[in-house]
């Protein structure tokens, strides 16, 4: 059982106060944009939002993307309900006025309304 979608921690709303650093969390979480709502007001106005998890990018883009999906280890975690790469956090930036700056397979970091265009 999943304790921050079904369990203990569902309705802890004082949870997301301190999710400023999120070390393998945000892959576990229903309704992401919900959960990002109460995130992105936790820093001031010039802070920044951590989140760690596995990212699909050494394979997204490859050909055979879905043959490297079906052995990734990371997927078979039943708690693990989304998964997160290049192209979804770019569409995330756009569609919440974030600029997310990605560290590697496993970090990203979210500034909220700093994009310049």
């Amino acid at each position: 059982m999943e304790p921050m979608n079904n369990g203990y921690l569902k309705d802890q709303q004082y949870l997301y106060l301190f999710n400023v650093v999120a070390v393998k969390v945000i892959e576990h979480v229903y309704n992401i944009w919900e959960k990002l709502e109460h995130i992105e007001k936790v820093p001031e106005s010039e802070g920044i939002i951590v989140f760690s998890t596995g990212l699909t990018n050494p394979f997204t883009e490859l050909p055979d993307a879905a043959k490297y999906f079906k052995t990734w280890w990371y997927k078979d975690d039943p708690t693990h309900l989304s998964f997160f790469c290049n192209c979804i956090l770019g569409g995330m930036a756009d569609l919440r006025d974030y600029t997310i700056d990605i560290y590697g397979d496993q970090l990203f970091v979210v500034r909220r309304g700093n994009k310049t265009d």
